[in-house]
């Protein structure tokens, strides 16, 4: 791959003057880069030789390379690299770690925005600084705690234990200023039909894990979004002896194709949006043999020797318990996950990146590109990939619709030294990143790759 030498030059006034008889006034901007490939996820295609002006966090015009003066503060040559949308990560757990450096590893993978799924008071405050500029991190749509019903999953959740409970819970998260509502695994469907209800009326959506005990057509009904893959294991399961919940949680239990192809039609029919977290899945268990492999992975470095021994001992402690059985139930959850998502991408279901970071081995900002790999061996082509990370997500979170890279959409960008349509494992070659319309090079980007490590080691 091709590297790229960002080289920033001050540009003191009178461009305009230096560049010729033109009858074209400049547009004035805070930052120009210049020599750009723009990959446009709407056509699929890559316009050359372009310059992207970027004002008050921006973009203020997409121009021809020279084809107007440049009249910016800042100057920066792209050096042919290629411009995709910032990526979205559309199921991140950010109450897991108090520490904001953590935040800089999701922008150093060029993951410009990110959905939290399980809010905290400081979640709040975090979105707020960073909208305001005091703090360097992705732009946050926060769900407010988790709501799930008697005896919880998590221990963490909060009961709503009846109609009532359920519908004073959205209250509070709305008055408190989240984003959306997130349910849980055993909210009753009285219960849940309280939430929908007061979540309407609170002008709130309401995604998470479809109920137990609750039906399908009423989830399709009224959800914005299903998180995991493993969410349809009892729609699509086959007539058969039931299975321990860690295999459900692999959909590693046999699934009746037809059940699937059914589920997959009501599915694209709705309105519901669906977030895989594949990536996840595949690092829930291993041999210890295979976790020392994952040990030795130099991306670990990023999240601190606390978080990797933790990672490591988790590991291990569930994996001790698998019989070989439970291995190859998970290995066939491996080919059922993917056979599922390529069948639903087929059907027309919308699906979007989302990770489930920070569990075990799964990075923040790094994992995204992970499941943009999933998406790929799934069967999406790298263009459809790239779309489930960018352009689906900003419009399932903010309906934002069209093409992300256009004049008044906000400047989240990330400048590649590879063509990503070829091959999606050109997300990784990042050269810089543009979040909000502040630039980070390369350097920069190594930075705030580090940045939570030192912090977290430190402490």
């Amino acid at each position: 791959m091709r590297a790229i030498i960002l080289s920033l030059l001050l540009v003191l006034g009178g461009c305009a003057s230096q560049a010729g008889p033109s009858s074209v006034t400049a547009e004035p901007a805070d930052l120009a880069i210049t020599n750009l490939n723009v990959v446009q996820v709407s056509t699929g295609t890559v316009v050359p030789a372009q310059t992207v002006l970027i004002a008050d966090g921006r973009i203020v015009s997409i121009q021809e390379a020279a084809s107007r003066p440049v009249a910016a503060a800042r100057v920066v040559d792209g050096a042919g690299g290629y411009l995709i949308p910032g990526l979205v990560d559309a199921h991140a757990h950010l109450e897991h770690e108090r520490n904001a450096e953590m935040l800089k590893l999701f922008v150093g993978y060029g993951v410009t925005t990110v959905r939290s799924m399980d809010g905290r008071p400081y979640i709040l405050e975090w979105r707020d600084r960073i909208a305001a500029g005091e703090l360097i991190g992705p732009r946050i749509h926060t769900a407010g705690p988790i709501l799930d019903g008697e005896s919880p999953i998590r221990r963490d959740n909060t009961v709503v234990a009846d109609p009532a409970a359920g519908r004073a819970a959205v209250v509070a998260q709305a008055a408190a200023g989240y984003d959306f509502i997130k349910i849980y695994d055993r909210v009753s469907p009285a219960t849940l039909d309280a939430i929908l209800d007061e979540a309407a009326e609170q002008s709130m959506r309401v995604g998470g894990h479809p109920p137990d005990d609750a039906p399908m057509s009423d989830v399709l009904r009224a959800f914005w979004s299903i998180e995991h893959m493993t969410s349809f294991m009892g729609a699509v399961r086959a007539e058969g002896p039931e299975t321990p919940w860690w295999v459900d949680n692999w959909l590693g239990a046999p699934v009746d194709e037809a059940r699937a192809q059914i589920l997959a039609a009501e599915l694209a029919a709705s309105d519901v949006w669906v977030v895989p977290t594949l990536w996840e899945r595949e690092r829930s268990a291993a041999r210890p043999e295979t976790l020392e492999t994952w040990m030795s992975d130099p991306v670990l470095a990023h999240v601190g020797e606390a978080a990797r021994d933790f990672w490591r001992s988790s590991l291990t402690r569930a994996s001790r318990r698998l019989e070989e059985d439970d291995r190859a139930a998970a290995a066939r959850g491996h080919q059922q996950r993917l056979a599922l998502t390529r069948r639903l991408h087929e059907a027309g279901v919308r699906l979007v990146v989302g990770t489930d970071t920070p569990n075990p081995f799964v990075v923040p900002g790094e994992a995204a590109h992970r499941e943009l790999e999933m998406f790929a061996a799934a069967g999406l082509t790298p263009l459809e990939a790239l779309r489930a990370a960018t352009s689906g997500p900003l419009e399932m979170i903010y309906g934002e619709m069209g093409e992300p890279i256009r004049p008044g959409a906000r400047a989240d960008l990330v400048i590649l030294g590879a063509n990503p349509l070829e091959d999606i494992a050109g997300t990784r070659d990042i050269q810089a990143v543009v979040l909000a319309g502040q630039l980070f090079d390369r350097d920069a980007v190594l930075a705030l790759r580090s940045a939570y490590a030192a912090s977290a080691d430190a402490s």
